[in-house]
């Protein structure tokens, strides 16, 4: 996506727009900028099942591995010793990181369609030629149409609050979790 946004701020507009010859190329860069950003996503479209598979059993299985070690921690588990302890942080710690990684090349991806975006929209009001400008205008309404996005289960957005939101769940349930292993051991030591 980065190399198709430094093609585009190069090759569109850049040329004099009053000869017709200069308009007719960058027209045709424009539409040939447009026709790769679309097989972009849609090739991201093509894969995105098997990726949202993968991502929701890695979320869903890391989770359940912080919390187990969490009770495991918490419980003084005889079988779980400091430095298992530090094992499982290390290896905890990489399963949440990978399962991380898309929504970072997702906010990556979406970060250099609007500085596609943003460069087209400098272009049009700095444009004379009323043809060229229409066709900038049909690329920004093209942009605008097809955002570079990715849902997980259509309700939550692969995106920068992805990590926060794993975050704050993992964090939400450990805290709750140490107050109900608090409950039994309070419970347990008033008999």
């Amino acid at each position: 996506m980065k190399l198709l946004r430094k093609s585009f701020n190069t090759q569109v507009g850049s040329k004099n727009d009053r000869e017709p010859e200069s308009v007719a190329v960058t027209i045709m860069n424009i539409r040939k900028h447009v026709r790769l950003y679309y097989k972009i996503l849609d090739n991201l479209q093509e894969a995105e099942f098997q990726f949202q598979i993968w991502l929701l059993t890695t979320i869903t299985f890391s989770f359940l591995k912080i919390l187990g070690c969490a009770y495991g921690i918490m419980n003084k588990h005889p079988q779980i010793d400091m430095s298992q302890a530090s094992i499982y942080s290390v290896d905890l710690a990489l399963d949440s990181f990978l399962a991380m990684v898309p929504s970072m090349f997702m906010e990556l991806a979406a970060n250099e369609a609007d500085k596609m975006k943003n460069c087209l929209t400098i272009k049009i009001s700095r444009c004379k030629n009323q043809l060229l400008r229409e066709e900038m205008q049909h690329a920004l309404n093209a942009f605008n149409f097809r955002p570079v996005e990715m849902w997980l289960c259509r309700c939550v957005p692969v995106n920068a609050t992805l990590p926060i939101s794993y975050v704050c769940a993992t964090l939400t349930y450990i805290v709750t979790m140490m107050q109900f292993l608090q409950f039994k051991f309070t419970a347990t030591d008033g008999d």
